[in-house]
């Protein structure tokens, strides 16, 4: 695609207005680029029930077109410095016009094409979906997507069930070991308050200490033996 021609300053699209309408419009921007906006402003407060002016309100659609009419003026009444030098340098230069010309004539065309076969694609595919006969389509089979989603919930709510099941067993059987620990603690601490570490013995639990712990287990051990002779 070629290059993007630089914008016309004075290029500018006529809406479809009476030859009347066209002349007040021109002739108020001419004003206006003259005079500067208080005018424009003091115009419209004056004007604001005639229908006439209507365009000088920014809702009006015609008010684009007196705006831009309005830069144009004033750039042609008070010129950039920058522009004038500008066209100083390009007026009477033959090649440089003709280079300008032919990049812009060049983009437009190839606009223009662009637009042609946008329209032609859009118009055959038009056509093709009014050859489309419908009625050869036949419903094979209607998906009922409630029943699916509760379906869904339902499964998801007893993951979520299950899962809590877990954790709550989880849970318990951490605080039992929790809870043994503890007992222990607690039995090692009532032999802490004579001096002494005592354990419990598994005979006739009671809390021994650690250092009668062997002499008692024998002691036990033979009253048992000698329990169940005279049995």
């Amino acid at each position: 695609m070629p290059p993007r021609p630089i914008k016309n300053r004075f290029e500018i699209h006529r809406p479809y207005i009476t030859q009347e309408e066209d002349e007040i419009i021109k002739l108020t921007a001419q004003y206006t680029a003259r005079n500067g906006s208080n005018f424009v402003k003091t115009l419209a407060e004056r004007e604001q029930k005639n229908p006439t002016f209507a365009f000088l309100h920014k809702n009006h659609p015609n008010y684009p077109y007196f705006a831009q009419l309005c830069e144009s003026y004033n750039q042609c009444l008070h010129p950039k410095q920058q522009y004038i030098q500008f066209l100083n340098k390009t007026m009477g230069n033959t090649q440089i016009l003709i280079k300008y010309s032919k990049m812009r004539a060049d983009y437009e065309k190839e606009i223009e094409e662009i637009k042609k076969k946008n329209e032609e694609d859009k118009k055959r595919e038009e056509e093709l979906n009014l050859s489309i006969n419908w009625n050869d389509f036949v419903v094979v089979e209607t998906i009922d997507f409630n029943d699916f989603i509760e379906t869904e919930h339902q499964n998801i709510f007893l993951d979520e069930m299950e899962q809590n099941t877990e954790e709550e067993i989880k849970q318990e059987t951490k605080e039992e070991e929790n809870q043994n620990d503890n007992d222990e603690i607690t039995k090692i601490k009532k032999g802490n308050q004579y001096g002494e570490v005592k354990q419990e013995c598994p005979l006739c639990h009671r809390l021994i200490p650690l250092s009668e712990m062997d002499k008692h287990m024998k002691i036990e051990l033979s009253s048992k033996t000698m329990k169940s002779q005279q049995k």
